[in-house]
């Protein structure tokens, strides 16, 4: 799950990509990154405009369905999908992963209703890459310099995303999932194991069988095969 904190700029982003992962980029870490499924909560305005038009899976907050992107309806476009959702406590995400699932949970942010969607599809392993949740080394926003305002909005909203991640942290285990840290110099190592992009993708090369010889079809028996 990449957010779009400054620590991405201390990582090869180009590694994240490979077997036996899925990257959900979030917000404006595209085009930085080039994900497989994104998800974004705010309005199109706020985004990259060329996003709406790639061919990955791309979740938007419901309502927005009839929101335009310079003057172009952007509903029917390829591969777009909407989450309807609803206020919701943290703990509702234990009611809230099963097939039937009509809603997901809203803390009027992007990441947790991001966590739902990532256990409603099934994902187990969860490693965060570029969620700082400080200004510290400066703002997520790529859309210019911030006003103190703005920057003020955004702290409070770190602090907030800091607390869930504090009660993620200790309910994983009951939720059947694993997250770990793939940000660097983050304030979240405190809470989750800290891993490498290179630690992972070693770990991943030792799970993939071994490369065998090409074959042509003539040189294969059909009734073995």
């Amino acid at each position: 799950l990449v957010c779009g904190g400054p620590s991405t700029n201390l990582i090869d982003l180009s590694a994240l990509r490979g077997p036996n992962k899925t990257i959900i980029g979030l917000n404006n870490t595209y085009p930085k990154v080039y994900p497989d499924i994104w998800v974004g909560a705010d309005d199109p305005s706020c985004y990259n405009r060329h996003i709406f038009y790639e061919p990955f899976m791309k979740i938007m907050r419901g309502g927005y369905n009839n929101r335009l992107s310079e003057g172009r309806e952007i509903y029917n476009l390829r591969n777009m999908h909407y989450f309807e959702h609803e206020a919701s406590k943290y703990v509702d995400l234990f009611g809230k992963v099963g097939k039937d699932t009509k809603k997901f949970v809203w803390h009027w942010d992007v990441f947790t209703v991001s966590i739902n969607i990532i256990l409603w599809m099934g994902f187990k392993e969860i490693y965060l890459v570029g969620c700082d949740l400080s200004t510290d080394k400066g703002d997520y926003h790529h859309g210019g310099v911030l006003t103190p305002k703005q920057q003020q909005h955004n702290s409070s909203l770190y602090e907030r995303l800091f607390g869930y991640l504090q009660w993620l942290n200790n309910n994983q285990e009951s939720l059947g999932m694993n997250v770990y840290s793939m940000s660097p110099l983050s304030r979240i190592n405190d809470l989750f194991r800290y891993v490498a992009i290179e630690e992972l993708n070693t770990s991943i090369m030792k799970e993939l069988p071994p490369l065998g010889t090409l074959y042509h079809t003539t040189d294969v028996d059909s009734k073995k095969s």
